[in-house]
Order: C-alpha cells, then sequence, then structure tokens
C-alpha cells in the first residue's frame, strides 16, 4: 500500500484553501452537503481546518486565504467531490484502453492482453506508461486505486513510485501467474516458489519506499 500525499522528497506543496460547497460522506450511506464552507489544506497535503461561516475562525482563515493567494472558490453551480476510489485497474492494460472489446475473453487476453503484458519485463515500457495512468486517474478524480501490475519485480516498482511520487493512495499488487494450463509460456513464473518469494520481496520493497509512512 502507498499512502497519499507527496514523497517526502517531494517539492513541498503550497497551501491552498477551498471554499463553497462539498459533498462530504462521513460514514457509509451518510451524504452531507456542506454549503459556504471553507477547507484548508497545508503544505503536506493535509486537511486542517474545515470551517463553515457560522464558526468564529471562519472570516479570520478567510481573508488570510484570500490575501496570501491561496483561496479557491468553486463556481456558482460547481461543487467539490470527495476523491473517487476504483478498486480494479490493470494497470500494464492501459496502452489498449478499450481496444478489442468485441472478443470473447479468452481470446482478448490471448490476442492482445498477455502479450502486452509481457512486453512489462522492460522496465522503461512501465516508466512511459504507468506514470501516465496514475495522473490521468488524478485528474479525473481518482485518489486512491487498487493496482494489478504485471509478473514482473522492477516494473510493478515502477508502479509504486508512480503512486507515491503522484500523491495517489494505491494498493498495488504484483500479479503471480504459475498455472501452465492458464498462462502461456512467454509470461509466466518459472515456479510457484519464485512467484512467492518475489511477491516478498516486492511487499518489502514498498514498505520501505521514502514517504511510504
Amino acid at each position: 500500500m502507498t499512502e497519499n500525499g507527496p514523497r517526502k522528497d517531494a517539492p513541498i506543496l503550497e497551501l491552498k484553501a477551498f471554499y463553497g460547497r462539498f459533498v462530504h460522506t462521513p460514514c457509509r450511506g451518510s451524504i452531507e452537503i456542506l454549503d459556504n464552507t471553507l477547507v484548508v489544506i497545508d503544505h503536506a497535503g493535509v486537511i486542517t481546518d474545515v470551517l463553515s461561516d457560522s464558526d468564529v475562525d471562519f472570516q479570520k482563515a478567510f481573508d488570510q486565504a484570500k490575501a496570501s493567494g491561496a483561496l479557491c472558490r468553486s463556481g456558482e453551480n460547481s461543487l467539490f467531490l470527495p476523491g473517487m476510489v476504483d478498486l480494479h485497474v490493470h494497470a500494464p492494460q492501459w496502452p489498449q484502453l478499450g481496444r478489442a472489446l468485441h472478443l470473447p475473453l479468452d481470446e482478448w487476453l490471448n490476442a492482445y492482453t498477455f502479450p502486452l503484458e509481457a512486453r512489462f519485463d522492460d522496465a522503461d515500457l512501465a516508466r512511459s506508461v504507468y506514470p501516465d495512468l496514475v495522473a490521468t486517474l488524478l485528474a479525473s478524480g481518482t485518489t486512491t486505486a487498487v493496482y494489478f501490475s504485471t509478473i514482473h519485480m522492477q516494473a510493478s516498482q515502477v508502479l509504486a513510485e508512480a503512486c507515491l511520487d503522484a500523491g495517489q493512495r494505491a494498493f498495488v499488487g504484483k500479479v503471480v501467474m504459475d498455472d501452465p494450463d492458464q498462462c502461456p509460456d512467454y509470461y509466466r513464473d518459472s515456479s510457484t516458489g519464485q512467484a512467492i518469494d518475489e511477491t516478498q520481496g516486492f511487499i518489502e520493497f514498498v514498505r520501505n519506499l521514502s514517504g511510504n509512512d
């Protein structure tokens, strides 16, 4: 897992304050609409204050944010939403988004998907694909994602680093493919033991990443 927020060695963020209407989901099944509300974000990307216009500290915080240029207002017919959560993202399939969807699953996997995913033994391909994927999801409001990578250790590490660098909260899984009946010989772990060992190594790598608190 990678926690959201920039890596410790990433540039310091600017202080921001957002004012307007917010959709708030305090617990499952509950939605609140917060009108005329100010949300203050510190230099680490952490929410420090949520103030309604009736709070005693509201006007001071609002005026300070406005004077410093940190204030961002929602439009008249706009609102702020919580970050979206995508629980199933096959990261290496990003380059073939929307391709050959008319095919049955087995044909699609063997003709397009497995050959593409096998190419991620080249970490340079991962470096060209994964940061773009993460940036695109963040730009679309997906602040948390559960990613499937490939069987490749280095490419999976690149994906985890891309999430941390961009400040996206993520669960990144290195895929295990060791079944000769289901997995093509060109895209398969050499053994179950090797797959387990590399998975354990990947977990330790992610746990020790700088900024993954």
